[in-house]
Formats: C-alpha cells, sequence, structure tokens
C-alpha cells in the first residue's frame, strides 16, 4: 500500500505547535496529492529568498518519502544573491540544478500526455511565479499553495485570469500565524516523525531566521519547534547558522543603499520618522538599511523596464503603537494602482506595480497614503486617551 500522507497527518499523535483556522486547508492539500497520480514541480516567488528555498527543499525531502513513485522538480525562475549563497555554502547547489526542470527534458515532457500538481510556496500571488510566463501552464492539473504572506484583496489573482487547462483546480493553505513557510512545512515533519537530512534540516531553519528577522518576530511556538529540531541533532548549532547570515553584501547590494541613503526624502509625524527613497535595484536591502540608521517606517521605490517594485519596513516598537500592519498598509497601496498586487508582515511588505511609472509621481502617492495612514491611527490612539481621562 503506498505511504499516505494525509493518513498519516490524520494518525500522528502530535499536534500543531501553533493554531491556525486554516488547518484544514492544508489536511485538504496533502489528500488531493494522495489521489494524484502526477508528478510534482515545487516553485517559489521570483527572486526565491531563503524562506521560499527552505520550503520548498524540505517539501522535496517528504515528498521523496511518501511518493517515491512521483518524479519531483524544482521550477525556480531565479535565486536571490543570499539564497545562492546558502545553498553554495551547504553544498545544495547541484542537488537543486539536478532536479530542476530545466536538467529533465522537461519541455520534451510538456509534448506528451501528462499533467502536473504545482505546489507554489511563500507566495500566493501567480504573478510572482514566471514559471506560469512557460508551456507548463496548460499541463497544471492542479495548484497548491502553501504561503504565510497575509492575503488581502490585492495580494492574490483569480486562477481564471491564467490560461491553466480547462481542469486546473486550486488549492490553497494561507495562515499568516506563522513567521515563516519554511516553519509550516518544519512544522510538518515534527508531526510526522520525519527523518530530515542536517543540510536540509539548516535550509528550514535559514528561511526561518531570515523572515523572523533572526528571532526578533519569534514567539513561544516557534522556539519550541526550533528547540525540537536542535536536540535532535548534534551537526550544528544555532550560532553557526547565524553566521550563514552574516556574508557580506555584494559591492552592488553596498553601493544600491549607500544610494538609497543619500536619496532620501524625510518627512515626520510627531516623533515618528518615515523616509522614501529610489534606487534601481536591492529596494529590500535598502528599506532595511534605513531602518538600522534611524527611520521608524521606510518606502524604497525601485523602477525597472517591467514593473516598479516598492518595499516598506518598519520598526516593531513604532508599528505596534501604531497598530500599523504593513501587509496591510501594502493591499491599501495596491488598490490604488491598475493591476498591483501587495501584500507582506506586519513589520515588511512589498507592492508590485506593473508597467513603467515614474517613481517621484509614485513617490508622492505613497507618501499622501502612508502619512494619511499614520495620522488616522495616531488619531485613534489620541481619541483614547481623551476618553480615558
Amino acid at each position: 500500500m503506498p505511504k499516505s500522507l494525509h493518513y498519516s497527518i490524520r494518525k500522528s499523535e502530535k499536534s500543531f505547535f501553533r493554531e491556525c483556522s486554516t488547518y484544514n486547508e492544508l489536511m485538504l492539500i496533502f489528500k488531493a496529492l494522495d489521489e494524484s497520480n502526477n508528478d510534482i514541480v515545487l516553485s517559489t516567488h521570483t527572486n526565491a529568498d531563503p524562506d521560499g528555498i527552505g520550503a520548498i527543499f524540505g517539501l522535496f525531502n517528504l515528498f521523496s518519502y511518501f511518493y517515491p513513485e512521483k518524479k519531483i522538480f524544482f521550477g525556480i525562475n531565479s535565486l536571490s544573491r543570499f539564497s545562492s549563497q546558502i545553498l553554495s555554502s551547504l553544498e545544495l547547489e547541484e542537488h537543486l540544478t539536478k532536479n530542476s526542470i530545466e536538467s529533465n527534458n522537461f519541455k520534451l515532457n510538456l509534448d506528451r500526455n501528462k499533467y502536473y500538481d504545482l505546489i507554489i510556496c511563500d507566495t500566493h500571488n501567480y504573478s510572482n511565479i514566471q514559471l506560469l510566463e512557460t508551456d507548463l501552464l496548460l499541463k497544471v492539473q492542479n495548484v497548491f499553495i502553501i504561503d504565510h504572506h497575509l492575503e488581502t484583496e490585492h495580494s492574490t489573482q483569480d486562477i481564471s485570469k491564467y490560461s491553466f487547462s480547462s481542469n486546473t483546480a486550486e488549492h490553497k493553505y494561507v495562515c499568516n500565524n506563522y513567521k515563516a513557510s519554511s516553519e509550516i512545512v518544519l512544522q510538518l515533519m515534527y508531526m510526522l516523525d520525519h527523518d530530515l537530512r542536517s543540510d536540509y534540516l539548516k535550509v528550514l531553519i535559514i528561511g526561518i531566521l531570515t523572515d523572523s528577522r533572526r528571532l526578533m518576530l519569534a514567539d513561544a511556538p516557534l522556539f519550541k519547534l526550533l528547540a525540537f529540531w536542535l536536540e535532535k541533532q548534534d551537526d550544528f548549532s544555532i550560532s553557526s547558522l547565524f553566521e550563514e547570515l552574516d556574508n557580506d553584501y555584494s559591492k552592488s547590494e553596498k553601493i544600491a543603499r549607500l544610494k538609497g541613503a543619500q536619496r532620501v526624502i524625510i518627512r515626520q509625524i510627531q516623533d515618528y520618522i518615515i523616509c522614501f527613497t529610489n534606487i534601481s535595484s536591492y529596494e529590500a536591502s535598502t528599506a532595511k538599511a534605513l531602518i538600522l540608521i534611524g527611520a521608524d517606517i521606510t518606502c524604497a521605490i525601485a523602477e525597472t523596464k517591467k514593473e516598479t517594485r516598492i518595499s516598506l519596513r518598519g520598526k516593531m516598537n513604532a508599528l505596534n503603537v501604531l497598530s500599523l500592519h504593513l501587509g496591510e498598509l501594502a493591499g491599501k497601496i495596491a488598490s490604488k494602482f491598475a493591476d498591483a498586487t501587495g501584500s507582506g508582515h506586519k513589520g515588511a511588505a512589498g507592492i508590485n506595480i506593473p508597467g513603467i511609472h515614474r517613481w517621484q509621481d509614485i513617490r508622492k502617492e505613497l507618501e499622501i497614503i502612508i502619512l494619511e495612514e499614520i495620522n488616522e491611527k495616531l488619531s485613534k490612539i489620541q481619541g483614547k486617551k481623551t476618553r480615558n481621562e
């Protein structure tokens, strides 16, 4: 009898460290995978970060055990510089290449009467998956999404907008209680008592460390999960993984961060400093750098020939006082631009606006929206103080 992932999870004597209202949706994903005879393609967003990479590497390991009869491929368009460094350091680059769709005559398979199940991790926005611009679109029978980012009206796109085959089904598990998509995968492996290779465990934990801001956003459920896995092995320590995170920035990234600081426009509302800047790339890194040198909330705008990308970052103490969630703010910003998408976490979010725009016009619009939002939050705080006096 084939191994059943859905059955194994249901019969597990362990429970999730973290409660999530959409747990049943995750079970439906694995039930559908058990019932499917299709091979599997694992994908994540363009310019894949360590969390997206960690999640799909973990699922590769898990599915290879439960579905030995299926072929499993990586379908990744591009890696972030940091992800490339991590995979190189852990000697996993060859494994990624060997099992990628490009290395397995994938285009030849598309010409045959064969369908695939596509699993997308760390994003629920189809426009972030460049793989969907290929002929694979017509051969996908099931789309499974596993993500931890806040789902907003402007972070998702209807599957009907894409030219999937007429019988393609969509299954989603989006739970923003988690600090990282890699945490979801590591949680599954804990429940299943699944043995995990040391290098795979490393890449999963590094994914968690990066998305939790080096555990600054971690809570009790995440610490319990990490403690379980770290106690289970003696090949590495958490401090050695932090050393992996300390790789120096590339020359081009350093220049982008410096240019971002040089071009910054500063706005101040009461005690809060809000910074806006523009660069051609590394917008997320630049937004983080501005936080480190004193800003409370930052907005970095990057123009490309195809789109405008915006990265938002904020200090958690400021966001908590203001009751401001940058993922929600990103969704609100996206609603002001045609076909734009926006989502993210409380302290970090992004917006993608298709087409060519003048960054000056975008910045003015962003300034209005963000400053109005902060003023509104401050007014509510003042109103509460007045009522309590």
